[in-house]
């Protein structure tokens, strides 16, 4: 790896070199790809109408079969009322508090840990 260093070293300032120059290919010419091919632009489509979708005025109502049942609703449909205010929930009687020590003891490790437990 000491010896390829150098070498990759050398090979990036040549690169570097040879990018600062160009790249080492010409600019395209106008109307031609890196490569010197001509471009072909793509073909130019005409602008086509799109189509109006007209719906005659007084079409006839659907033909149901005549087995099919029509349901009637009601003219006065009755809304469902909801009380203005919602009354509060209270819980039965007081609620215990948890207690909690006021220290907590540290935990002992053996002084001397096996080794099958690192």
């Amino acid at each position: 790896m000491a010896r390829a260093c150098p070498l990759v070293i050398i090979a990036a300032v040549l690169g570097l070199t040879v990018l600062a120059a160009g790249g080492g290919r010409a600019a395209a010419a106008p109307g031609q790809d890196d490569h010197g091919a001509p471009v072909i632009p793509p073909p130019a489509f005409p602008a086509l109408p799109l189509p109006v979708l007209s719906i005659p005025a007084g079409l006839p109502p659907f033909p149901y079969p005549a087995d099919v049942p029509v349901v009637q609703l009601p003219a006065d449909i009755p809304t469902v009322e909801f009380p203005s205010a919602v009354p509060p929930v209270t819980l039965p009687g007081p609620v215990p508090s948890v207690q909690l020590p006021a220290a907590i003891p540290p935990i002992q490790l053996p002084a001397p840990i096996p080794r099958g437990l690192l």
